[in-house]
């Protein structure tokens, strides 16, 4: 939702309409999106097992879904970074970089499997979340 509110920006404080931004901001927000949630399948994975519930994790198994969490995480950081090219101030890389920091942090714990410590992931997924709004945030922010 708060990429719409970042769209919205977009075309009140530009000084041309872009109409590939709100598909960028979208998809942007979507992949962090589905990080956060797909980070929030770990705790539950030997519970998903037992019963047999089909998620995307249980699916690939922990190791390929490390994997995918990584690739999301670093392609979407990219397009963050690749954004100006189509429009959006320059300045949203400036306010996106410390979410990128926290964003590569979660990724070097995750590679070192901090995160099969309860405490640790919810420490993560806290953190996790706190990219995802920051990544609007910047949008937003870029445009003021």
């Amino acid at each position: 939702m708060l990429w719409l509110v970042a769209g919205r920006f977009s075309l009140l404080y530009s000084d041309r309409y872009n109409p590939s931004y709100n598909s960028l901001a979208g998809n942007t927000h979507r992949s962090f999106n589905f990080n956060v949630i797909f980070l929030n399948e770990y705790p539950d994975y030997e519970a998903d097992k037992a019963t047999d519930k089909k998620n995307l994790l249980y699916r690939i198994g922990k190791q390929k879904g490390l994997v995918l969490y990584v690739a999301f995480s670093l392609l979407t950081s990219l397009t963050m970074f690749i954004s100006p090219l189509w429009g959006i101030p320059f300045k949203v890389v400036y306010f996106y970089l410390p979410f990128f920091i926290i964003s590569l942090y979660i990724i070097v714990m995750i590679m070192q499997k901090k995160h099969e410590d309860g405490k640790k992931l919810e420490i993560l997924c806290g953190l996790n979340i706190a990219v995802n709004l920051g990544t609007s945030l910047s949008y937003i922010l870029a445009y003021i």
